[in-house]
């Protein structure tokens, strides 16, 4: 762990935190070989609002955050929120051209940081409390299909 490490001694893991907090986490999450070994760092925290699979699901957009895997972001917000089980839904829903979004997934480009930690934050800040499960639904369309 970094010099950040001592940042989550002080704090509830986790909590709905603002996009600076967010960064320390992320920043804190570098350390780590796995998102399990981040989670591990910080424990099950009393009256955590998370159950223990949405605290999983979080660390792993951390790490996946902290260590620029665009990849495994897009399959966790698959994972967890209905509305965004392809790729095509995903690029729509954060209105990112579905051709970059192509091509970062096939390692043709690299997005930039910041899309990766803005997007980060946004899964993470959605997600659900106690584990009610968040959808996200565009009217009329059927999400399931139409991955290229």
């Amino acid at each position: 762990m970094n010099e950040n490490s001592k940042f989550h001694e002080q704090n509830m893991l986790p909590h709905k935190v603002d996009y600076a907090e967010y960064l320390l986490y992320v920043d804190d999450a570098k350390q780590n070989e796995t998102a399990e070994d981040f989670l591990g760092d910080y424990g099950y925290p009393p009256n955590c609002p998370y159950d223990a699979e949405t605290l999983i699901i979080w660390a792993q957009i951390i790490f996946a955050v902290a260590h620029n895997d665009w990849r495994k972001l897009v399959d966790v917000a698959g994972e967890k929120f209905s509305g965004l089980k392809t790729a095509t839904a995903f690029a729509r829903f954060f209105e990112i051209p579905h051709q970059s979004l192509q091509h970062w997934l096939h390692d043709r480009r690299e997005p930039p940081v910041y899309i990766i930690q803005l997007v980060g934050f946004a899964l993470a800040s959605d997600l659900p409390l106690n584990g009610l499960e968040t959808v996200i639904d565009f009217p009329g369309e059927d999400n399931q299909n139409g991955d290229v």
